[in-house]
């Protein structure tokens, strides 16, 4: 099983950052965002969050050996 998160879906082209992005902030932070309609920039703790969701779909399935 391979499993890939996409960022680019739904006609959505976009740029999901690590903590580190957000905190150095830049065009794919700060600016890209209103190209998208974005409302807001995202939190530090995106990455965390596509984690958590990810490890929760792929023990759904009973997938092991993640990460």
């Amino acid at each position: 099983l391979i499993v890939i998160i996409a960022g680019y879906s739904n006609g959505m082209v976009g740029y999901i950052p690590d903590a580190n992005a957000v905190r150095d902030g830049g065009y794919e932070v700060d600016r890209a965002l209103h190209i998208f309609n974005q409302e807001s920039r995202y939190s530090e703790n995106v990455e965390i969050c596509v984690k958590k969701g990810l490890i929760s779909l792929l023990n759904k399935f009973n997938v092991k050996n993640y990460f």
